[in-house]
């Protein structure tokens, strides 16, 4: 056991870390993806199990295991991507290794990803492992998990995390029970269900992104931005290792509606995915009043459009003559929220670094436990933070059968903020009382360094610490 853990350490560049790393053994149901050239190897070692599949990139089935070990090495005919596919239900500790080489058989690291690992461990022996994370925007974090311990536990990572299951694609910003599982109420906290919540969801044309998650090593810097050669047939999603992208929110406009009560703000999200944040400011003041009307909108990148009732916000009708401004911002660039789910211990913590955007590197990290009701034979403190210092491994728990993270999905995120940002003046109609009206001044968007000051003034010192927060962690 030991030499076979140190040759898939040696293969997935995890030299560093411990022979019980998470590479190499102990594994569920899971897809690999492994990017080659042509003329480059893949290879394929899984010790006893006989449900392995090899697909190579133009979607011809190279391999399907039928004997013990199951294990495959060919020649890429084509660069793309390969897929390795496992099957398995079963509790097991079998090794396992994918690996990419060149023509001299050398291995080629940060060539192999996947989009979840479903941890097999029947021993609750601890695992500490390190990870990359990689998105279609270029965004890149990187891991360390310390001391975690679970019968069958899965990591995964998308820019929304655990969301509300309303059909809205919001992030909910909390760690929540697995879906099926009901926790009691535990006064003065409320029961949760955890079918009010998911982390898939008919997402993806509101911009959900699944990060990839590379073990143990960074994500190989010869790999192209993208290939149409994907094993599994994709026509979209096609990335490879895309550079890192700056949002900004354009084209922002607003017409009224017939009858001039209410009305839409459009604009334009550029560069990455995420939520928008429409503020409508009334009385012009740059701070964000009760009176004041704010939208949450889930996009993807292209064009977005937000209805308005013309109510404001203690639900009074705003008349046609009124002017305000209209303010925009992604709430996040960036965003990244680490899903681990049914770990009963967390000895170690996680830490984790943003590698690369505006102010990298950054290590700081939240969370949000405080609405999970049950008691649990251990538990974490504190149970809710903002962007904390994660250096060292934090939001740490002991490990019990029952410990904290039992049956329970456990959301940590990280983000930049203040993002892309837009700000229009909107004129009122013609009032024939003689009421004021804002002029109109013209619209003005981009990312930080381009924000208006009358955005970045409501945005960033307002927004931020009260709507922003409170959105997260209501009371």
């Amino acid at each position: 056991m030991a030499a076979a853990a140190a040759l898939v350490a040696a293969v997935f560049g995890l030299s560093a870390a411990p022979a019980s790393a998470v590479s190499g053994n102990g594994l569920r149901t899971m897809d690999f993806y492994a990017y080659a050239e042509a003329g480059e190897t893949v290879a394929v070692s899984f010790a006893r199990v006989t449900n392995v599949t090899v697909v190579q990139p133009d979607g011809t089935e190279v391999f399907t295991c039928s004997t013990q070990p199951c294990t495959y090495a060919g020649t890429a005919p084509m660069s793309g991507v390969w897929l390795v596919r496992y099957v398995e239900s079963s509790d097991n500790l079998s090794v396992w290794s994918v690996t990419v080489r060149d023509a001299d058989d050398v291995p080629i690291p940060g060539r192999v990803w996947a989009e979840q690992y479903a941890i097999s461990n029947t021993g609750f022996g601890p695992r500490t492992f390190t990870a990359t994370y990689l998105s279609e925007f270029g965004v890149q974090y990187r891991s360390q998990f310390t001391g975690h311990v679970g019968w069958v536990f899965h990591i995964a990572a998308s820019n929304r995390g655990v969301m509300f299951n309303d059909g809205s694609c919001l992030s909910a910003y909390r760690s929540v029970p697995e879906a099926g599982m009901v926790e009691a109420a535990n006064p003065p906290l409320a029961a949760m269900n955890g079918d009010d919540y998911t982390t898939v969801g008919d997402c993806a044309d509101k911009g959900l992104v699944r990060y990839r998650i590379f073990l143990g090593e960074e994500p190989a810097p010869d790999m192209p931005a993208s290939t149409a050669n994907w094993a599994d047939g994709r026509t979209a999603q096609q990335w490879v290792l895309p550079e890192y992208q700056n949002p900004t929110i354009g084209d922002l406009a607003f017409s009224r509606a017939v009858g001039g009560l209410g009305g839409t703000i459009t604009g334009t999200l550029s560069g990455q995915s995420g939520t928008v944040r429409v503020l409508l400011d009334f009385d012009g003041d740059g701070t964000a009043d009760p009176e004041d009307r704010a939208f949450d909108v889930a996009t993807g990148v292209g064009a977005f459009s937000v209805n308005w009732d013309g109510l404001d916000g203690l639900g009074e009708p705003v008349p046609a003559s009124t002017g305000f401004r209209v303010f925009v911002e992604l709430t996040a660039e960036a965003e990244i929220h680490f899903l681990e789910s049914d770990v009963e211990g967390r000895t170690g913590g996680i830490q984790v670094t943003r590698l690369n955007g505006p102010g990298a590197p950054d290590s700081r990290l939240s969370w949000n436990d405080s609405y999970l009701p049950a008691a649990r034979a251990t538990t974490t403190s504190p149970l809710s933070a903002d962007r904390v210092d994660s250096t060292g491994g934090v939001h740490a728990w002991g490990f019990n059968g029952n410990g904290w993270g039992n049956g329970r999905i456990i959301d940590d995120w990280m983000y930049i903020y203040p993002s892309a940002n837009a700000e229009i003046v909107v004129a009122g109609e013609p009032d024939t009382s003689g009421g004021p009206a804002l002029a109109p001044t013209g619209a003005s968007s981009g990312g930080v360094a381009a924000a208006v000051a009358g955005a970045v003034l409501l945005l960033g010192a307002v927004v931020v610490s009260t709507r922003r927060r409170t959105r997260r962690r209501p009371a």
